[in-house]
């Protein structure tokens, strides 16, 4: 089966509600990437690791991206069209 990556980028307090949208339309899997997160975690835990990848610490601050996987083929383009309208009601609260 094939499947098509959809990236939607948000704020760190944009993950809460986004995610709930997601799970609203029928996703159950979600990738979160907050660089707030990434960092702070870098910043307390140092005395655990010796090796970050400097991709990853070269990041643009502040991107912060839920990451989820839709089939590609009729349902899956039903999906992606709720997520679409889901994100526009979200932006209409902002």
């Amino acid at each position: 089966m094939e499947w098509t990556e959809v990236k939607i980028y948000t704020t760190t307090e944009g993950i809460e509600p986004v995610s709930a949208m997601l799970l609203e339309t029928g996703i159950t899997g979600i990738q979160v990437e907050d660089d707030n997160e990434l960092k702070q975690f870098l910043s307390e835990s140092s005395t655990y690791w010796d090796y970050v990848d400097e991709e990853l610490l070269n990041k643009p601050v502040g991107e912060t991206k839920l990451i989820i996987y839709v089939s590609d083929n009729p349902y899956g383009s039903e999906i992606l069209m709720n997520v679409r309208a889901g994100l526009e009601r979200l932006k209409k609260w902002i």
